[in-house]
């Protein structure tokens, strides 16, 4: 039997996002829409759905607005249907599975997608499928095609930002290599003092990895002398210009 593969396109990423910036909850829900094309699931899109729940495990989840919007999306859209449901906790919540089993009446083994909106070292969304009874973990990809991140990138430089966001990001981002190094340094060191045994797949990967490594041709000090000749250059045609002026004065 062939695994299937579940990828998650980044529109389904910003409008969930944008779905929790509107709002003043602390979570909030709606569903997921997507296709599957040969044992592929792919996740391209979400419609917020009225969803309301408090600390006493009481929640409300608004079907009847689903089946409204289902229904017009089977109008619309006939090579894609809803497969789940999607919220901003950003963790495993003690209702999703009382949630998840509520929706076993319009789809069959729901998929439930958790997008973490705040600042994080890790993949902010996991995707989870409702069989048996239970959530089960599954593995995902983020992956789009050619328009969708020409559309992502001129969406993204609308957003407003607090100043030091840039910041923050880069930060955590370095953090995150960091930490990633380190582990990729310890797993070697170990490889080659024989604890433990070597995985070609990794080491593959790894190679893939200094593959894609920014290939300078210049050393640092013709980048030194290149700047320097460009900033001479503009000393000497300012001075010419000042030159120039004076004779017409």
């Amino acid at each position: 039997m062939v695994e299937e593969r579940i990828v998650v396109h980044p529109l389904v990423l910003l409008s969930i996002t944008d779905h929790f910036m509107r709002s003043n909850k602390e979570r909030v829900a709606g569903m997921i829409i997507g296709s599957v094309v040969e044992n592929v699931i792919h996740i391209t899109n979400s419609y917020a759905v009225p969803f309301e729940e408090t600390d006493d495990s009481h929640w409300y989840f608004d079907t009847t607005y689903h089946v409204t919007m289902s229904d017009l999306l089977k109008k619309v859209i006939h090579n894609e249907k809803v497969l789940g449901w999607y919220h901003t906790g950003g963790k495993m919540h003690k209702n999703d599975l009382l949630i998840s089993k509520s929706l076993e009446q319009f789809i069959t083994s729901p998929y439930m997608l958790i997008v973490s909106v705040l600042p994080t070292n890790r993949l902010p969304v996991e995707v989870f499928q409702l069989e048996n009874d239970q959530l089960h973990y599954k593995k995902i990809c983020i992956e789009a095609e050619e328009s969708e991140e020409v559309g992502v990138e001129h969406l993204l430089r609308g957003i407003k930002r607090e100043d030091n966001h840039f910041e923050n990001v880069m930060k955590e981002s370095l953090k995150s290599y960091k930490s990633s190094l380190i582990k990729i340094e310890e797993y070697l060191d170990d490889v080659l003092q024989g604890k433990i045994k070597k995985n070609y797949k990794i080491l593959s990967i790894l190679q893939e990895c200094l593959n894609e490594r920014p290939q300078f041709v210049y050393s640092e000090e013709e980048k030194l002398l290149e700047c320097y000749s460009v900033e001479l250059t503009k000393v000497i045609v300012g001075l010419n210009d000042l030159e120039t002026n004076k004779s017409l004065l």
